[in-house]
């Protein structure tokens, strides 16, 4: 059959969901690919519908996560399905397959196909819609009816208990439990909680095993990887012997933790035995002390916690109620373990009893009694020794001994104190003496003095320490020392201050403290300005030539004719029969008389021919200034008024005042240049400050002109038109490339090169020279002419070459 055409046209008693309709004129059912769903038409075509599948969404149950989701598909459509699932969302009315999905991707082989499917992306305390979807080659299909639905919050606390406590030991048991349920959340850790003290034991409970502080939680698992109920076990070790225990079993979820009731059992109790020890030697025996050597033996059932020595002077068996000297404290590594204690603080000749101990935890253990007697002690004297005299505690008739009790010995002293002879080189309590004390000081060693009077003036002693007991007298080392003579104390006086300085005198205050041993026969004031410890034979200021009636005794000294800005030492004197004394040294300097005058600056200035010298008057001295300026020389280096003064002005306000003046049209020359001010008193001068007056050559940079292109050679032309007031020393060319060159570029600048000459010296002026250089062809340079003299560089004008070279 010749096909005629296609065409398309609306059916009206087709189904509304149909959106077009395609009929094949002509055509055989193959060439329209006839496939389910397309409908036959007679004798000239085929009438093909697209359809996708159908789907419906038969319940969902929200009540526990995971959520359960049931749905079918009634017809696959006209294509294969190629997923389906569920499509929900929290915030979409109608949620779609671009909202979140729990999808299948497959082939249902038979139609009507019921699916299930389990997800946990659902939240709790959420609601959401649901849609059931299919979808084919011809799109994606929905169940007609939206689903709300509300996931619940229905976690709860697991549920857990404790079944038994097995195999129950010394050290160990077993504790047998059963998880019944997680409360709609998973597992996050299960096991048992134990303690010793706690009826209701919990996760921070303890329990103590063998004398370490341990935790008493066992976690047996973070998840339950079977279904519920889910049994487990746990092992409960490092357990007391002989103690009551309380268990429980524990799960915990997001929601905290759950306990089963208590079970308590009891561990079997371990055969106990108490440490072995024995009591070996007593040595070293004194008269207050005593060793003891012992043996611990074994350790018996428990860790030893303290072992030593217990005595008596009156138990037969001491125990731990009576005096104990501890000898350890720790449980030792290994048997036997020897080891010593030592008694002090004993009775002389008494007879003790002594025993070792040892104890643990199970009890107290004791060796064989053994009994020992102190011994007689041997009568010793006290011990005692002798100090220095004080040098300062010595007169003419008295001093102060010194003397340190070491030990009393083996009696209380009865006296101690000084015995000091002027003959017996070795002292005893048979010559003169002093007693410091009657009794025994109650700590050693014990420091006492003795003042001893009445000695004779002028005399050698020897002393000695002593100090008496039941047992003897002691004697301190022998120590000597000799008595001031009589009548040599000279008088003490005191340099106390002094004031009204002025620039030719001063006062001074001084203090006779005391006469001495001889009556005053002169005091005052002596100075120098070149000693530094003045006495009577510099210059001195006599104040009286007679004792005072009372001491202290204050007086002033006024001294004159002093020099102008000197510095003086000075101190009171006062002399007797004896001799001379004298007060502390003080200093003070006396005022300018003349003025202070600085010479600040001086400058000399090229371009207006022109000295500028600058000064300062700093104080006007003790009478006013008459006159001030500047005064030079051309010979002399410390130039005076007398040379070539110029006065700046005569009278000074206030200090300090700046002052300066320019000299004009000094001959080329070095000059010394100093200020001065004057005033009644004299003249003053400041610093002198040297300046050179000169004349610089005059210099021009005139021409260039190229040697050789090849070569890069360039000829360089400069002048010297006058030669200035100094010799030239050298003269050429500095020169840069244009690109490096700055505005005034000069000699030892970086990237500068120079080219010079220092023969022949310039002698007649004009003097022109020329000079070569080699530079990079092709390339801007900039150079310029300079001379220098000893008073520097002088340069002529900047100017450029280029050197063309073209291979």
């Amino acid at each position: 059959m010749k096909p005629i055409g296609d065409y398309r046209q609306v059916l009206p008693t087709l189904h509304s969901l149909l959106a077009c309709i395609f009929i094949c004129i002509g055509m055989s059912f193959s060439a329209c690919r006839y496939q389910p769903g397309q409908i036959p038409l007679p004798e000239y075509g085929v009438l093909f519908v697209p359809m996708p599948p159908t789907v419906q969404l038969d319940s969902v149950n929200a009540r526990s996560l995971p959520v359960q989701l049931h749905g079918t598909i009634t017809a696959q459509g006209s294509d294969t399905v190629t997923r389906y699932g569920f499509a929900f969302s929290a915030f979409r009315a109608v949620p779609t397959v671009s909202d979140s999905l729990v999808a299948v991707t497959g082939k249902p082989a038979f139609f009507p196909f019921a699916f299930h499917l389990s997800s946990a992306l659902f939240k709790r305390a959420t609601r959401y819609y649901v849609r059931a979807f299919a979808e084919n080659a011809q799109g994606v299909s929905y169940n007609k009816d939206v689903l709300q639905l509300l996931v619940p919050d229905n976690r709860i606390l697991p549920e857990v208990a404790l079944n038994d406590i097995e195999s129950i030991a010394a050290t160990s048991a077993n504790a047998k439990a059963i998880l019944t349920s997680d409360g709609n959340t998973p597992i996050t850790a299960y096991g048992v909680c134990y303690s010793t003290t706690s009826t209701n034991p919990t996760l921070a409970d303890k329990v103590l095993v063998t004398g370490s502080a341990v935790t008493g939680s066992a976690v047996t698992g973070s998840a339950v990887t079977g279904a519920l109920p889910f049994g487990y076990a746990q092992a409960l070790s490092s357990l007391t012997d002989n103690t009551t225990y309380y268990v429980r079993a524990f799960a915990s979820n997001a929601l905290g933790t759950a306990y089963s009731s208590t079970v308590s059992f009891k561990t079997t109790a371990v055969p106990t035995a108490a440490p072995t020890v024995q009591t070996d030697n007593t040595v070293n025996i004194t008269t207050t002390t005593a060793t003891i050597d012992g043996t611990l033996v074994s350790r018996g059932t428990a860790p030893i916690i303290q072992y030593g020595v217990c005595y008596s002077p009156s138990n037969a068996t001491p125990t731990l109620a009576n005096t104990v000297v501890v000898a350890g404290t720790t449980d030792p590594a290994t048997f036997p373990l020897s080891f010593s204690a030592t008694l002090t603080g004993l009775t002389q000749r008494t007879m003790y009893f002594v025993r070792t101990f040892a104890t643990s935890s199970v009890g107290t253990s004791y060796g064989v009694v053994r009994s020992f007697t102190t011994s007689t002690p041997v009568a010793t004297p006290p011990s005692v020794q002798t100090n220095e005299v004080v040098a300062t505690s010595i007169t003419t008739s008295s001093a102060t001994a010194s003397g340190t009790l070491l030990t009393d010995g083996t009696a209380s002293i009865v006296q101690y104190g000084f015995c000091y002879s002027t003959t017996n080189p070795n002292p005893t309590t048979a010559d003169a003496l002093i007693t410091s004390g009657n009794a025994s000081p109650t700590s050693f060693p014990f420091n006492y003095t003795g003042n001893l009077t009445g000695l004779a003036a002028g005399t050698v002693y020897t002393l000695r320490a002593f100090a008496r007991s039941s047992a003897g007298t002691s004697y301190g080392a022998t120590k000597t020392f000799r008595t001031i003579a009589a009548a040599t104390a000279p008088p003490t006086v005191q340099t106390v201050t002094i004031h009204s300085i002025s620039y030719n005198s001063a006062s001074v205050l001084g203090n006779l403290t005391s006469s001495g041993t001889a009556p005053v026969t002169e005091y005052g004031i002596v100075y120098s300005a070149t000693n530094a410890n003045p006495t009577t034979a510099d210059n001195k200021q006599v104040t009286a030539s007679a004792q005072p009636g009372s001491f202290p005794f204050g007086f002033t000294g006024n001294l004159s004719r002093l020099v102008p800005n000197t510095t003086y030492a000075v101190r009171a004197y006062a002399t007797s029969s004896v001799g001379t004394s004298y007060g502390a040294v003080q200093r003070f300097t006396t005022l300018v008389a003349t003025p202070n005058v600085t010479t600040d600056r001086v400058v000399y200035s090229e371009a207006r021919n022109s000295v500028t010298a600058s000064g300062s008057v700093q104080s006007a001295g003790v009478s006013a200034i008459t006159r001030y300026g500047f005064c030079y020389s051309a010979t002399s280096a410390t130039p005076t008024i007398a040379d070539n003064p110029t006065d700046v002005g005569t009278t000074v306000g206030n200090v300090p005042m700046a002052f300066s003046y320019s000299f004009i049209r000094w001959a080329p020359g070095t000059y010394y240049v100093r200020a001065y001010a004057a005033n009644s008193n004299g003249v003053a001068y400041g610093s002198v400050i040297v300046v050179g007056v000169y004349v610089n050559p005059t210099i021009t940079t005139d021409r260039t002109a190229t040697k050789d292109n090849a070569a890069g050679i360039q000829t360089l032309f400069g002048s010297i038109s006058s030669g200035g007031s100094a010799v030239i020393d050298e003269y050429g060319f500095c020169y840069v490339p244009s690109a490096n060159a700055t505005t005034n570029f000069q000699v030892g600048d970086q990237t500068v090169s120079v080219v010079r000459k220092t023969r022949p010296v310039p002698a007649s002026f004009p003097f022109g020279f020329s000079l070569e250089v080699t530079v990079p062809q092709n390339t801007d340079y900039s150079f310029r002419a300079y001379a220098k003299t000893a008073n520097g560089y002088v340069y002529g004008s900047i100017h450029t070459f280029y050197i063309t070279y073209k291979p």
